[in-house]
This record gives structure tokens, C-alpha cells and sequence, in this order.
């Protein structure tokens, strides 16, 4: 079977790129639901803090249904900030999240 880097090396760059990028973001996610958990708050209780149906949380959870301004506000109802950054060549960073609500940044 071999190794995940010898699998990996099967891929292009690209293919690559993206594998990374949708394991990180479930790896987030699976934090986010972990900090949910820990807080003793069920998806129920979640998507009436957010107005949303709880179907829609368990979509989120898993990646289904990511929209930036759900995220957003399910990280800020449990007390967290949500930021967005574009990573460019030559590390080029530029941050695209929208201040919080109420905030002074």
C-alpha cells in the first residue's frame, strides 16, 4: 500500500494543493465541533442560537455546507473570531475576514 507521502506523490501539485486544503478544513471543523461539545451545546441548541436548522449545522460540521457568514457566526457564538486570509506566492498574505459584529478592531 505505501506510505501517504508515496501516495501523495501520485497526485499533481495541484491535487495536491487541494487535498491539503480540505484536510485542513476538516480538521477545523472537527475542532469547532470538539469546542461545541466541550461547551456542552448540541446542534439543536446551536442552530437556535443562529437561527438556522439544526439539518444545516450537521452540514457544516461535515463540510457540506460551509458559507463564510454561517462560519463566521457559529465561531463568534462560541466566543471566537473568525479571520480569512488569501496566501499568495512569495507568501503574500492578505486577510479577507470582515470585522465582528459590534467589534472595535
Amino acid at each position: 500500500m505505501g506510505t501517504l507521502d508515496e501516495l501523495l506523490e501520485r497526485f499533481t501539485p495541484e491535487e495536491r494543493d487541494e487535498i491539503e486544503g480540505l484536510t485542513a478544513t476538516w480538521v477545523a471543523l472537527t475542532e469547532l465541533n470538539r469546542l461545541r461539545e466541550e461547551q456542552h451545546i448540541s446542534q439543536r441548541q446551536m442552530a437556535g442560537m443562529l437561527g438556522v436548522s439544526q439539518s444545516r449545522i450537521s452540514r457544516l460540521e461535515r463540510a457540506e455546507d460551509l458559507h463564510l457568514s454561517t462560519l463566521r457566526r457559529y465561531v463568534e457564538t462560541l466566543g471566537g473570531r473568525l479571520r480569512v486570509e488569501a496566501v499568495f506566492p512569495g507568501d503574500r498574505v492578505v486577510r479577507l475576514s470582515a470585522p465582528v459584529r459590534g467589534a472595535s478592531n
